[in-house]
Order: structure tokens, then sequence, then C-alpha cells
């Protein structure tokens, strides 16, 4: 039983290590692609601009610069989620009912939740308040059902 017990703990650590050393790796390449990547779509944008190749070359390319910036704030506003989640917790719920942290789902979308149960703190709700006034439902548009 004992050995049982010593091999669970080794493969914690290991799947720890794994995880971090992924994390690294994920960083280091961020750091060095994530620009490449910006700066190549931009000038394909631009190309498409200043060159365009069809009658509404010009709209489409706004168009699919504006969807690109929404799908990147998405993907920061999920991130955010996770790695604020001990944080969010603690400050903007008075109660733990619906949690901050689930993976692929925003912060908008947990202070939703958190409204329509009145389990928001006041920081919470200046918080949704003012998402709310940048875009009108704010919070209720970001809304992500998980079972």
């Amino acid at each position: 039983m004992n050995k049982i017990l010593m091999k669970k703990k080794q493969n914690q650590w290991k799947k720890l290590l794994i995880s971090i050393v992924l994390l690294c790796v994920a960083v280091i390449l961020s750091v060095i692609l994530y620009p490449v990547w910006i700066i190549y779509t931009l000038w394909m944008i631009i190309d498409r601009i200043i060159f365009p190749r069809t009658n509404n070359a010009v709209e489409k390319s706004v168009w699919y610069l504006a969807n690109t910036i929404k799908s990147i704030a998405l993907w920061i506003d999920q991130i955010g989620n996770v790695i604020g989640r001990d944080l969010f917790n603690k400050i903007l719920i008075t109660r733990w009912w619906y949690k901050f942290g689930r993976v692929q789902e925003t912060i908008s979308s947990v202070l939703w939740h958190n409204q329509i149960t009145w389990t928001l703190t006041s920081t919470g709700e200046r918080l949704a308040n003012l998402l709310d006034k940048i875009e009108k439902d704010h919070c209720k548009k970001a809304i992500i059902y998980f079972d």
C-alpha cells in the first residue's frame, strides 16, 4: 500500500514538472512568434487595402482586422480568467457560487453569472458596470454555460 502512495506522489511531481516545462516552452515561443504573427497579419491587411484585388477588398480587410482583434481580446480575457482566478474569487465575488477559473470562459461571463445571483462585491459590480457601459449588456452577451 505504501508503494502505491509513493508512486502516486511521484506521478504528481512528474506532472507538475512537465506542466512547468510546457509553460516555459509556450512562453518562449509566444515571445518569439507573436510579434511575427502580428506583423505578418497587419502586413497582409495593409497590402489588401493598398492593392485591392476585388471591389470589396477594403471592406473585407477591415472586417478581418476587426475579427482578429476581437479574437485576441477574447483569448486574453479567457487567459485572464484562469490566471487571475484566485484573486478574482477573493475580490470580485461575495461567495463562491459561480467561481472564476474555468478554461475557455471569459471574466465577463463569470461576472454575469454572479450579477444575476447578487454575489458580486462592490468591486465586481463596478467592473461589470464599466464593461456594460463600454458595450451595452456586455457581460450578458459574454455568457457561457457549462454543464
